[in-house]
């Protein structure tokens, strides 16, 4: 089984050669998609919470990365891995945060697009609106250093789950590769910007919080675990560039 850190590289840097709109667009698709894992992983474990349930639906939010791969959508955990081509001297500070920047607001545009139809769907759904506001109400009550910590576990496996999903040659490799360390990061509980995009607001929607308390309460969740996500991608991203390409011996 063939691992292409080249490969891996080329498909990172290309996605900063898209213009600004395209971006745009492709980091709302990503967010989208994102949103179609957690719609999943919501109503599975709407059932209950046993650990079974639990994993069943941490499996079910794989399909989220699996589109972004697959339709080649920009994600912005993903794209963390272009420290690899920073280390590589491809591109500089400035292209690199600029693409971030586009990046996440699509994600964010994406998962509020699919906030407001959710929200819409399932008001009037008791056991589902519990079981968001028991999810929301666990990532508001961690500190930001749990936030942080939590986020950097997650964003390691979101890079090793990108990296096997795009380095990886064939189909079944690249999808069995995204779905073991996704299905992880969702069942260990620990924490994804992009996801929490879509988890919050739809679960602060249901609760009693005026906007402002609303938004203060997101906020203190999304900026240590954007952080956090950031330095996840940093730490692969930095093994990567240092393990170069690597083919496996055949015995």
């Amino acid at each position: 089984m063939a691992i292409e850190i080249t490969h891996l590289s080329n498909a990172l840097i290309s996605k900063t050669k898209d213009s600004t709109l395209k971006t745009f667009q492709l980091g709302i698709m990503a967010g989208i998609y994102i949103s179609l894992g957690a719609i999943s992983y919501s109503l599975i474990t709407t059932l209950n919470k046993s650990d079974a349930i639990r994993l069943l639906g941490a499996f079910s939010f794989t399909i989220g990365l699996i589109l972004v791969i697959f339709r080649k959508a920009q994600l912005f955990t993903g794209n963390n891995l272009l420290f690899i081509n920073l280390f590589n001297k491809e591109l500089g500070f400035k292209t690199l945060f600029k693409n971030w920047n586009v990046v996440y607001l699509g994600n964010f545009i994406g998962s509020i697009i699919m906030v407001i139809i959710i929200h819409t769907l399932f008001k009037n759904s008791p056991h589902f609106i519990i079981n968001m506001s028991t999810i929301t109400l666990k990532k508001v009550n961690y500190s930001f250093e749990q936030a942080y910590s939590l986020a950097i576990l997650c964003n390691v496996l979101v890079c090793i789950a990108v990296f096997f999903g795009v380095a990886l040659k064939k189909i079944w490799h690249k999808i069995i590769g995204i779905i073991i360390p996704i299905t992880m990061f969702v069942f260990l509980g620990f924490e994804h910007s992009i996801a929490n995009m879509f988890f919050m607001p739809l679960g602060l929607s249901f609760s009693e919080f005026s906007l402002m308390k609303a938004m203060v309460l997101f906020l203190s969740n999304i900026l240590p675990v954007t952080l956090g996500n950031i330095t996840g991608g940093f730490i692969i991203s930095f093994i990567i560039y240092y393990i170069k390409d690597y083919t496996p011996s055949q015995s």
